[in-house]
């Protein structure tokens, strides 16, 4: 194996309207990418990509094992700059997809990519209606060595908007469907602000105990429109401490037990909250369970009272199956009748939002969640 670059730094430099990418690595160990300010690109504005097979260029009679092998790479401190106005303007000139910042493993990776680091970069001008890919995509390969870790952390990205139409299951903060995951991941203390289906998107697949890996999603502040702020399909994922639209969003921590808290203020009866959604697409045989606290207070009639629900979503087989119910109930000058709240799963078979419905109008509710267990096997009995 012949590694033709040790030790890359690509520092203080400025590359303005690019017709490919602004940075581009095909090749180095330990590479740093740091303090460039890249402004327009028609590909990528840094690119760092751990890719197989051998380079079409160096024919096998010279190197039959010359690989384009990136590994340890460091994207730091940079600002990547989509100039949204000149890419519009070039229209129909150049048709492929725009991701400011790409890094990780690609396919078949025989080699490991090491670690990928992505901290402290300033993102703007994601913003084009068409052909706007993830800000920060990091590939997860679907073969070969695993990646030790990914770190994604403390990256602004501001005016963000993805094109939904072509690829809407992107993230702003995305890693894709690989099925040899990293060792470890963690995302957090990035800022969010634009529009997307998906906030951060951690979509491994095939992961979990088999390779024992761990996934931490924590402090990131997203604002603007987003279907999912925060996704992930890893059953070791750990998501705390983050916010939506300045509002705390649902601490999950897998595999310990965790709390978090909503709260709901209705005018009326009948108004909702949404608790958490599951998606039990290929949990086969899997329950995921929790208890569910609420204590409702009703200031017009001054009373108060403590229910206690549980719920579950999981498959048996292939079959999903989802369940919640009233286990206890403590009423302090409030007839249960009037009072108690509702919790139904709503959506649709593989893919549903417990939701929370309050029955009597002007009323403050307090939600309290305990995360009980995850993965608990389905166990048939004759």
């Amino acid at each position: 194996m012949r590694i033709d670059n040790n030790n890359m730094y690509i520092t203080g430099n400025r590359a303005f309207y690019n017709y490919r990418k602004g940075i581009d690595v095909h090749g180095g160990h330990n590479v740093n990418i740091t303090d460039n300010n890249i402004k327009g690109f028609l590909v990528n504005g840094i690119s760092a990509v751990n890719e197989p097979g051998s380079h079409p260029d160096v024919p096998s009679a010279i190197d039959t094992s010359w690989y384009k092998w990136v590994k340890d790479v460091k994207i730091n401190y940079n600002f990547v700059n989509n100039d949204s106005l000149w890419l519009d303007s070039l229209s129909g000139v150049y048709t492929d997809t725009q991701a400011p910042i790409v890094a990780g493993s690609f396919g078949d990776s025989v080699f490991t990519g090491g670690s990928v680091e992505i901290i402290g970069n300033t993102i703007r001008g994601n913003n084009s209606p068409i052909s706007q890919r993830s800000p920060i995509f990091v590939l997860v390969n679907i073969g070969g060595e695993r990646m030790d870790a990914v770190q994604i952390k403390n990256n602004d990205i501001y005016d963000v908007q993805l094109d939904i139409t072509n690829f809407a299951t992107d993230g702003v903060i995305f890693l894709p469907s690989g099925t040899v995951v990293p060792k470890f991941t963690e995302i957090s203390g990035n800022k969010i602000l634009g529009t997307a289906n998906n906030g951060i998107k951690v979509n491994f697949t095939n992961a979990g105990q088999s390779q024992e890996t761990i996934v931490k999603i924590h402090g990131n502040d997203i604002q603007g429109s987003f279907i999912y702020p925060y996704f992930s399909r890893d059953d070791w994922t750990s998501l705390k401490n983050n916010t939506y639209n300045h509002e705390p969003f649902l601490e999950l921590t897998s595999r310990y037990e965790g709390t978090s808290r909503h709260f709901i203020q209705t005018a009326a009866s009948l108004d909702s909250t949404d608790i958490l959604s599951w998606d039990v697409s290929g949990m086969d045989d899997r329950l995921i369970t929790y208890y569910i606290e609420v204590m409702v207070s009703n200031a017009l009639n001054s009373c108060s009272g403590i229910y206690t629900y549980y719920a579950y979503a999981g498959a048996q087989g292939s079959a999903p199956i989802y369940g919640a119910g009233l286990i206890d109930s403590t009423g302090f000058r409030c007839p249960a009748a009037t009072y108690i709240p509702n919790v139904y799963w709503r959506g649709t078979a593989t893919n549903k939002t417990l939701k929370l419905y309050s029955i009597s109008g002007y009323t403050r509710t307090t939600i309290f969640m305990k995360f009980q267990s995850w993965g608990i096997p389905i166990l048939e009995t004759n």
